[in-house]
Order: C-alpha cells, then sequence, then structure tokens
C-alpha cells in the first residue's frame, strides 16, 4: 500500500496504472523469453547449415593444395605434353627441337667455367641452325621419313640423335658429342645426313618405340642394306661415358666399303637408265620426224589428188555448162552488145540474149580462158558431175564508175552493160 501512495503522489499518475504496469512488465518478460530462446535456435540451425559445407570445403582446398605441393617437381614433366605438342607438324616439332636446344646450349656455355669447358670450336646454333647454319641445309633433315628416303636415295649413312629433356645433364650428348670437332669431321667424311628427335613428341616416341631403345639419350647409326631395307647398324644409349669418337668411327669405316659399292652400283644404274632414255629419246626424236614426213606426204599426195579430182571434175562442169551456153544473139533480137578485156590483152567483142542472166557472160569468158570453145570433147550427161560445186575465179567489173557485175541478175537489168558496155576481168 505505501508502494501504491507514493506512486500516486507522482507527477502524471492515473488511477489504477501501477497494477496494470505490473502485469505489462510480467508479459513482456515471458515474451523476451521465447524470442531469445527462438533466436537462439534460429542460430544453431544456422550454424549448422554454413558451417558444415564450408568445413568441408575448406577441408578439401586443404588436401588439395597439399597434393599440389607434393607434385609441384613433376610441373616439368607436364609442360612437354600439352595439346601444342599434338597438333605441330613435323617440321615445326624439329624447328621447335633445334630452338630449345640452341637456347639450352647458350644457356649452358654461359654458367660454365672457363676451366671446365671443352675444346669444341663449334657451337650448337653455328652447326645445326635451320637457317643459318651451314650443314642444316644438306645434313640436317626435317623429318624421319626425309632421313630414310635420303639415305635410300643418295646410299648414305643416317644418323639419329633421340634427345630427352626431362633427363638430368640431357644436355651433355649435345655440347660433348653433337658439338664436337671430331664428330663434325666424321660427318662430313663420311657423308651422314642427321636428324633430330624429340621423344616427347609423336614423332621422336614413334621412332624410340620402333627402334626400341631402351634408354636415353640415343644416338643410332642408319644403314642400307644390298635388299634396298635400312637398318640400325649401331647404337649408343644412355650415358655419355659409353661414346668415344675412335669407337664411332670404326663403326663406320667397317660399313663404309660397302656403302660405297652399292652408291657406285647404284650409280652405274643412274647412268645406264640416263643413257637408255637419251636413246629412247633419241629414237624417238627420230620416230617422230620420220612420221611427221610420212604425215606430209601423204597430206601432200591427198591434196594432189584431190586437185586432180577437182580439176576433172571442173573440167566435166565446163563441158556441161557449154552444153547450155547460147550462141551469139542475132542483130534483130534484143541484145547486149558488150566488150570484154581479156587478161591476156585481148578484146573481145560479142552481142548477149539480154533475157540470159549475167553468169552467162562468166561462162562464156571461163570457157573462153580454158579453151574450151573450140573443143570438140563433150560431156554426155544432162546433170553436172556430182559432189562439186562450181566456183569462178575471177568477177566481172565495169570500170568506170566501177561496178560488180551480180551473177544473179539478168543482163537487161544491169544498165551498166545494157545495151552495150565495157567489162574487165579481176582475179579474186
Amino acid at each position: 500500500m505505501s508502494n501504491n501512495n507514493s506512486y500516486g503522489n507522482m507527477p502524471g499518475y492515473f488511477p489504477g496504472l501501477g497494477e496494470n504496469r505490473e502485469e505489462v512488465s510480467d508479459q513482456e518478460a515471458d515474451s523476451r523469453e521465447e524470442n531469445s530462446s527462438g533466436y537462439m535456435l534460429a542460430q544453431k540451425l544456422l550454424g549448422f547449415v554454413f558451417q558444415f559445407p564450408l568445413l568441408i570445403l575448406f577441408c578439401g582446398l586443404t588436401i588439395l593444395f597439399e597434393v599440389i605441393r607434393l607434385v609441384k617437381p613433376l610441373r616439368k614433366l607436364t609442360t612437354f605434353y600439352d595439346k601444342k605438342n599434338h597438333t605441330v607438324s613435323h617440321h615445326d616439332s624439329i624447328a621447335r627441337l633445334i630452338e630449345n636446344l640452341e637456347k639450352d646450349a647458350q644457356t649452358l656455355a654461359l654458367g660454365t667455367n672457363p676451366e671446365q669447358s671443352t675444346n669444341n670450336n663449334y657451337s650448337f646454333g653455328s652447326l645445326y641452325n635451320l637457317e643459318t647454319a651451314t650443314l642444316s641445309k644438306d645434313v640436317l633433315q626435317r623429318s624421319y621419313t626425309q632421313l630414310l628416303d635420303k639415305c635410300a636415295e643418295q646410299v648414305k649413312f643416317g644418323m639419329i640423335y633421340l634427345h630427352d629433356p626431362l633427363m638430368d645433364n640431357n644436355m651433355n650428348y649435345v655440347t660433348q658429342i653433337l658439338c664436337s670437332e671430331e664428330f663434325i669431321k666424321l660427318v662430313k667424311k663420311y657423308q651422314i645426313v642427321l636428324w633430330f628427335g624429340d621423344v616427347t613428341n609423336t614423332e621422336g616416341m614413334q621412332v624410340s618405340n620402333s627402334l626400341k631403345v631402351r634408354s636415353f639419350p640415343f644416338l643410332g647409326i642408319l644403314t642400307i642394306k644390298p635388299d634396298k631395307k635400312i637398318e640400325l647398324y649401331g647404337k649408343y644409349e644412355g650415358i655419355i661415358n659409353e661414346f668415344t669418337p675412335s669407337n664411332l668411327e670404326s663403326i663406320l669405316k667397317k660399313e663404309y666399303p660397302a656403302l660405297l659399292q652399292m652408291r657406285q652400283q647404284k650409280q652405274t644404274i643412274e647412268v645406264e637408265r640416263i643413257i637408255r632414255e637419251q636413246q629412247d629419246a633419241r629414237f624417238n626424236e627420230s620416230l617422230r620426224r620420220d612420221q611427221e614426213r610420212s604425215r606430209q606426204q601423204q597430206e601432200e599426195q591427198n591434196r594432189e589428188r584431190h586437185d586432180e579430182e577437182q580439176r576433172i571434175l571442173r573440167k566435166k562442169w565446163l563441158l556441161w555448162r557449154k552444153r547450155f551456153l547460147q550462141i551469139e544473139a542475132p542483130a534483130e533480137h534484143d541484145h547486149s552488145k558488150i566488150a570484154v578485156r581479156m587478161p591476156d590483152g585481148n578484146r573481145i567483142v560479142r552481142k548477149f540474149d539480154a533475157a540470159l542472166p549475167i553468169e552467162e557472160i562468166y561462162a562464156f569468158i571461163e570457157l573462153y580462158n580454158e579453151d574450151l570453145l573450140s573443143s570438140e570433147e563433150d560431156y554426155l550427161q544432162n546433170d553436172p558431175p556430182a559432189n562439186y560445186v562450181h566456183e569462178y575465179k575471177f568477177k566481172l567489173v565495169v570500170p568506170v564508175p566501177r561496178k560488180e557485175l551480180d551473177q544473179n541478175k539478168t543482163i537487161s537489168e544491169e544498165t551498166a552493160i545494157y545495151p552495150t558496155g565495157n567489162i574487165v576481168i579481176e582475179d579474186i
């Protein structure tokens, strides 16, 4: 009661407010407890939903990073098997190999002490660079197939070097053998053709498998046999200690006489083939000239035969035309008096029936020139010769004003010659 009285003395006090306030406070406390328990439950649920996957992801990433750290030394291996190694051509592969070997040789030369350097007079680039080196144009082949073709074609030794860039001290063969003066002398002396292959590329691996190479680096000597097969005659595998220039020369010297004999035989066969081809060419040329001469003679005979046949047919046609040639028109008949200047200089004057075609004048002049008007020869058939079309080889022209006479017109239609006219003959 004392508490209620004390509240009653406070400013702004309303009767009955104290009791209600106590009830509201109790309700609010209960509500806060319920909300707090719900919030805690939601927090636990969210923690379970998000923390568990994150924990799994964290553990997975930790394991992955640990695996990467363990396999990191193998990264060098994976770089040689990227997609470029499977898409480049054989020519591009050896170009890349030569470029890498040249760079590695330069790097190795820069890092070598003068006391440890060899007595080589050559650098790798000066010998085998595909663009500037003197050996590469004639000696270094772009593919293994080219090497085999050149060995078979020119009957020469072939030498294969298979390089493994993943090995430790992989440049020992390059610097101490391929760039040594003794090796270059042997290459020049025995006219050896070379091919380099990378065993991390397709072609190098295929060659390695076909030759059954057991260890790298690999240096193999190919030679051609009398049965035209190319075989692996000698090889050096593995460490460089097994190689000596004298051993290599002994291998080459043992097989070189047989190789020279086969080369001479091949050259003899080639010379004989060339001589035989030249003989065949001369014979064919002589035969061609004879055939051409015979063809020309045959054509000349055919032309003469044809001309003779045409001459006979022409004469028959003229004799046939003579039968239908009209006599000179009488004075009282409608006619045209025409003077013709002949090619021989004679001048003929004749009266032609005005109703006749001008072709009658052509026929008269042709018969006159062939001296058939007074001839007793005759063509007894009514039809002209078969397979013959007569063409006049001249034309009749009125000189002033100049005008060519049309054979198809009648004489009376041409005012230049009717009732009189002068005509000259022009050859076609």
